[in-house]
């Protein structure tokens, strides 16, 4: 045999192997990437962040929903329209689903209020705790670099995104930062946020306007000059007059707005350039808040029901003017339409008539001093279980001119609800308590108090909008600020006030809280009239004097008059003791028969049936170790799922490692080789190697 030719078929053999080898190496390499596309699809990357903080960053499984509704999370939410407590549920591959999942498995995350829609059917992240900061009303979610324009719990998850939920807005202008004179040029810089560095960057391709504010609707304000921005994000605008602009992202339809003020040019021709301060919006519009409630006044004169006609009281009785409609509604208040039957309702009543200056000691049919005091218990006003009827009965009964016990005991019991944090359980409740202990502040304790209230406000005052949780509690917050003594200009939060967030939510026809329902809308309206007109409830409500006759222990005086009727009742619970004692008796007696009944039921089974009522007792028994047997397996067969789910888990984060996917590769690979013949092919090329070594050495033995 010639060598060259037994040179030559190794070669082709080498040749072939190399053909099979790379194409087995692509598959492999194949089933490596189709492995890792689908460990991808199955999860979720998910952050939350707030700036430099991280409360959450790592991938989340997909949950596969066998049943619908099986998996889904509960919420625990706040009513935005009525402060109840309610509970809403959620899909849990749902953004708001992730978010929660996220928050259980970290310490550095905290969903500490969530608000429910109910006009929308919607969840809102209000504020939530990253790190050490706690953070409201402005949170953000981004999937795979795109806003959705549906909330949190309607988007639904897939696998393989890339979620961000941070806390911030997404653009932002810098705006010169000295003073800015009529005439000079400026420049206004618009920039991107980025959520995966939390840096700012260049954001091009957008409007900036210069505005004025609209008299006739706020939220859509006057275009007064536009530029787009350059490739450096930046517009350079001038020849402003003296005056107060808006500017803003056109984009983002000029939301949130930023005031720019100008000033005159300095009369000595000097110049002075560059520059630009922030002054934020005017306060809230009352005449027109008035006018909104004043149209849904009825002819009888009420404003949608007692509650709202109540609380509307206070609002016109603090405004100048409309006398007439005042009339109407103290009319309609005259006629003594139930307010409830609970302390607070009787209070509420109370503070309306007396805003309206109608006498609360039965003026209206009602002596409604009485029923606050006949709910007095000796230490406090109506539920222990409640402090709310105890400050507004306080601020009541002071201006009726109540004195004694019932101001003194309740006075200190309000003292001794206050948190350690100073608040009576949140803003608004904290804010009706400094307005009550205002007008008691000689009181020992009161002083301090307040001082640990006030802390706790400021505290609560928002960086982003300068109010204070919602429109409800920012307008009793703007009534304690001026029971303190203080104007809300000193209550500044990055150059905003209280007033300013109120200005915001007040819609073109003058109510707050446009999209919300009347009754909601007309509610948040009532209240922010005296928080932005700066009257605390003792200032509002007239005082009257105390007629006499009233009583201040009427639980304790009621308890010695009726001790002859308690006499009577313990003598009939006696007798109604004796009689459960007989009834007992006598069912012991009736179970015991029907024991025997079955007992005789049972031996006669047994003798017509013989060994048959053994066999059907063997088939309960093993019916019942079945059953608990079937039980037991149950329960075993869950542990076994925590298990397989533990590590399931623990194989994914394993096979997400690099030393994970070489090995899972390489394993992959080696089995491929095999299936697809490699051990014959390998045993096939070892056996010809080695015949031609044979040859080649017989060969070279011969020529030598």
């Amino acid at each position: 045999m010639n060598y060259n030719q037994m040179t030559l078929s190794p070669g082709r053999m080498n040749k072939r192997n190399k053909i099979f080898f790379l194409a087995a190496l692509l598959c492999v390499f194949g089933l490596g990437v189709a492995l890792k596309v689908s460990a991808q699809e199955s999860t979720v990357s998910f952050t939350v962040r707030s700036g430099s903080q991280v409360g959450f960053d790592a991938p989340l499984s997909i949950i596969e929903v066998v049943t619908p509704g099986e998996q889904d999370i509960i919420i625990q939410a706040t009513d935005s329209g009525t402060g109840e407590a309610v509970e809403k549920v959620v899909s849990p591959n749902s953004v708001f689903g992730f978010l929660a999942r996220a928050d259980k498995a970290s310490s550095d995350l905290t969903l500490s209020a969530i608000q429910y829609f109910a006009y929308f059917d919607s969840l809102f992240l209000k504020c939530a705790v990253v790190g050490t900061e706690e953070g409201c009303d402005n949170w953000q979610y981004v999937v795979d670099n795109v806003y959705p324009s549906v909330g949190m719990d309607a988007f639904e998850l897939e696998g393989g995104e890339q979620v961000y939920v941070y806390f911030g807005s997404p653009h932002q202008l810098v705006l010169p930062k000295d003073t800015l004179g009529a005439g000079d040029s400026f420049e206004i810089a618009a920039q991107d946020y980025q959520y995966e560095s939390n840096q700012w960057s260049i954001l091009s391709g957008v409007t900036i306007g210069i505005l004025r504010e609209n008299p006739d609707d706020p939220w859509n304000p006057i275009e007064l000059k536009t530029q787009a921005v350059d490739v450096l994000g930046k517009s350079v605008f001038e020849g402003l007059e003296a005056g107060t602009y808006l500017v803003g992202i056109k984009e983002d339809f000029y939301f949130p707005p930023v005031q720019l003020a100008v000033e005159p040019a300095p009369s000595s021709g000097s110049g002075g350039g560059g520059g630009g301060t922030l002054i934020y919006p005017k306060n809230l519009d009352v005449e027109k808040a008035v006018a909104f409630l004043l149209s849904f006044q009825e002819e009888d004169g009420s404003i949608l029901s007692p509650f709202h006609s109540d609380w509307a009281a206070l609002a016109l009785a603090v405004f100048p003017g409309e006398e007439e409609a005042k009339a109407t509604l103290s009319l309609y208040l005259s006629r003594d339409v139930s307010p409830g039957t609970l302390a607070t309702d009787y209070e509420r009543r109370a503070m309306a008539l007396m805003a309206l200056g109608i006498n609360p000691y039965g003026e209206s049919g009602t002596n409604y001093i009485q029923n606050i005091l006949d709910s007095f218990d000796g230490e406090q006003i109506g539920s222990p279980d409640l402090v709310n009827d105890d400050i507004f009965g306080l601020l009541v009964l002071l201006k009726a001119g109540v004195e004694g016990a019932a101001i003194d005991k309740t006075t200190s019991f309000i003292l001794s609800a206050q948190e350690p944090n100073g608040s009576w359980g949140g803003v608004d409740m904290t804010a009706a308590a400094v307005q009550a202990l205002s007008l008691v502040s000689s009181f020992e304790g009161v002083p301090t108090a307040l001082g640990n209230a006030r802390l706790f406000l400021t505290s609560k005052q928002e960086e982003q909008t300068g109010g204070f949780e919602n429109a409800y509690s920012t307008s009793w917050a703007m009534q304690a600020i001026a029971a303190l003594g203080e104007s809300q200009e000193n209550w500044r939060k990055n150059g905003k006030t209280p007033g300013d967030f109120l200005f915001f939510l007040q819609a073109s026809d003058g109510g707050l809280m446009e999209g919300d329902t009347a009754a909601n809308r007309v509610w948040a309206t009532s209240y922010a009239v005296p928080g932005a007109l700066q009257k605390p409830w003792g200032e509002i409500l007239s005082e009257f004097e105390n007629p006499g006759g009233v009583s201040q222990e009427p639980i304790a005086a009621s308890r010695q008059e009726s001790s002859g009727q308690q006499e009577v009742l313990e003598e009939i619970q006696q007798k109604l003791n004796v009689i459960e004692e007989k009834v007992a008796v006598l069912e012991l007696k009736v179970s015991l028969v029907y024991a025997e009944y079955q007992l005789a039921q049972k031996q006669s089974q047994i003798a017509l049936l013989g060994d048959n009522a053994f066999f059907a007792e063997g088939q309960e028994s093993n019916a019942f170790e079945g059953a608990a047997f079937q039980e037991l397996s149950g329960e075993q067969g869950n542990e076994q799922d925590r298990f397989a789910a533990q590590a399931s888990s623990a194989s994914d984060t394993f096979f997400e490692s690099g030393i994970g996917r070489i090995l899972l590769i390489a394993g992959a690979g080696i089995v491929l080789f095999f299936l697809l013949g490699g051990w014959r092919r390998m045993r096939l090329f070892s056996r010809q190697r080695s015949l031609a070594a044979q040859e080649q050495q017989s060969y070279a033995s011969k020529s030598s």
